[in-house]
Formats: C-alpha cells, sequence, structure tokens
C-alpha cells in the first residue's frame, strides 16, 4: 500500500524531477510549486491554438510565449500569462515517474477510460508557478485555464501531487462550460483541488483529506470500519472544512466538535501510518467518534 511511501514524498518527487527542475532553477525560479499537465503523445504547440482557446475564457488574452525546442531531454521550455498570472513551462517526452502517478491519478476518481488515459501517457508538462499570488483560489484557477488550452492536444489530465489527485478532461471542460460546476473552478472544491483517499488498513480503512494545507486549514483523517462509511465520512471532513477555512478558529489536539445533532468528535494526534496520513503545511488531525457526555471535556 502506498510503497512510494517508504520514502518521504517530497524527496521523491525532487529526486525523479531532479533535471527539469534544475532547468527552472538555473533561470531564477525561486518556488518549486509545479502541476503536471498529461498527455498521450507530444503536444502540437500550437501557441496561437492555445492562446486562442484559453483566451475564450479569460477576463485578459493569454499569452504562451518563449517555446523552444531541443534537442536534448527538455523537449519543450516557455512561459505563460493568464489573467496576470505567470508559469514557467518544461516539456518532456516521457511519463511522470512512477511514484508521482501513485499518488496522483491512481487516488482520483472519474471514468475508467479517462483515468486509463492517465496512467498511460508519455508526455508531460511541468508547470511552475512563476506569478506572485498566495492565493490558491486564483492559482489553480490559473492552471485550469492553461491545462484548457491543451484540451484539443493530446492533453489527457493534469496531476496534482499536493491534493494527491488528477483533473480528467472531461472534468476541466466541464468547469468552464457546465454552469452547474463552473464555481469549482475558483473555489476549494473536494475531488477537484482537494481530495478525499482511502486507504485499506488491515480489517478497517483510514480515510484522510489530501490539498486542505494549501488553505490554511488542517488535513483530517478517520479510522472506518469499511468503505460503507465513506458518505459519512466524506460529510463530516466537509463541514469541519467549511467551518475551519470560513470561520478561521484555532483547532488543536484535544479539542471536541459536534456536527449536527448527533455526531461528536474529538481532535487527536495520528497514532499510526503516520507516513501516510500526515500532511503538510499545519498537518493532520485524527477524528475519533465519542459521546455526547465527552463534549467539552
Amino acid at each position: 500500500m502506498f510503497d512510494f511511501l517508504n520514502k518521504n514524498k517530497k524527496e521523491a518527487d525532487i529526486e525523479n524531477t531532479e533535471e527539469s527542475v534544475q532547468v527552472i532553477n538555473n533561470n531564477n525560479t525561486d518556488d518549486r510549486f509545479a502541476l503536471y499537465l498529461l498527455f498521450s503523445k507530444k503536444p502540437e504547440f500550437n501557441t496561437s491554438k492555445i492562446e486562442s482557446r484559453i483566451s475564450k475564457i479569460c477576463d485578459r488574452n493569454a499569452k504562451i510565449q518563449n517555446i523552444l525546442e531541443k534537442e536534448d531531454t527538455f523537449n519543450i521550455y516557455g512561459t505563460a500569462e493568464i489573467d496576470g498570472e505567470k508559469f514557467k513551462i518544461v516539456g518532456l517526452d516521457i511519463s511522470i515517474p512512477s511514484e508521482i502517478t501513485e499518488y496522483t491519478v491512481r487516488c482520483a476518481y472519474g471514468q475508467k477510460e479517462e483515468l486509463e488515459a492517465m496512467e498511460n501517457h508519455s508526455y508531460h508538462i511541468i508547470a511552475f508557478y512563476a506569478g506572485k499570488s498566495t492565493d490558491y483560489n486564483v492559482i489553480y484557477n490559473a492552471y485550469a485555464k492553461l491545462a484548457y488550452g491543451f484540451l484539443e492536444d493530446n492533453f489527457v489530465g493534469m496531476a496534482n501531487g499536493y491534493a494527491w489527485n488528477a483533473i480528467s478532461p472531461g472534468l476541466l471542460k466541464g468547469l468552464f462550460e457546465d454552469k452547474r460546476i463552473a464555481e469549482m473552478a475558483y473555489t476549494p472544491a473536494m475531488m477537484v483541488w482537494r481530495n478525499f483517499v482511502k486507504m485499506p488498513y488491515g480489517d478497517n480503512v483510514w480515510f484522510v483529506t489530501k490539498g486542505n494545507f494549501l488553505y490554511g486549514v488542517h488535513e483530517y483523517a478517520f479510522k472506518g470500519d469499511s468503505f460503507e462509511d465513506s458518505q459519512q465520512v466524506y460529510d463530516m471532513f466537509e463541514d469541519i472544512f467549511n467551518y475551519e477555512y470560513t470561520e478561521r478558529p484555532q483547532i488543536d489536539v484535544g479539542h471536541t466538535i459536534q456536527l449536527g445533532e448527533d455526531i461528536f468528535l474529538r481532535f487527536r494526534d495520528i497514532y499510526e501510518l503516520e507516513n501516510e496520513l500526515e500532511g503538510d503545511g499545519i498537518g493532520t488531525l485524527v477524528l475519533e467518534l465519542i459521546t455526547e457526555d465527552e463534549i467539552n471535556k
């Protein structure tokens, strides 16, 4: 289960993308925040077509510049600017490392055919964020627009290692063309910019969030009896996320919370599967069910 986590995930990321990261570092990029655009084969890189497609969903015209083709591993190098948000992009004529696929594509939700297409991709772009925003609603929205520009160019998905997720072309298209889910393009939507991961463990299942930390919110974990607990746990996680995200309370180990009329929970430290459950940022809180009599005690 999640064998790649025997090595620290961040270390694996950096080692497996060392060459491509070095290209960016040589060009004075201070931050390594990046998502992966996945392709079935090398995209055409017709900048005018990409810009035209993105501009249809932007407030300002998109710019795809400095696209240089090279004969070595770094097949493409260039920059992009979308609604004032900037990216440096490196295209490589290989798939992303298997470790990254394991905790992105294989943790994603979607149609079987789309997930298989992502799994079998053979080319990828590493898109490094080079803008100044600290609002991940803004940053992720710009990433979605960048990926949207490649929808008709062998694009099969966008992998997000921070949220242990991958976005399919169908979902990406819907973010900008389906009014029913349009707000997900610029809000911290679960299954889009955050994820709900299920980890079988012995006779139980651990449920854990990934990606909350970018919004200044804890990750949450809960040990359930079976996958049948999924909906209840999902709802608990979302109720607490919305509370923490909007109200910004101080939540610590030992605190308790009531959800609705009959769900009572205590926050506690991780006590097993630390490598898998622990999150970045302010970390992960394990939720455990308690009785009403134990609230605020």
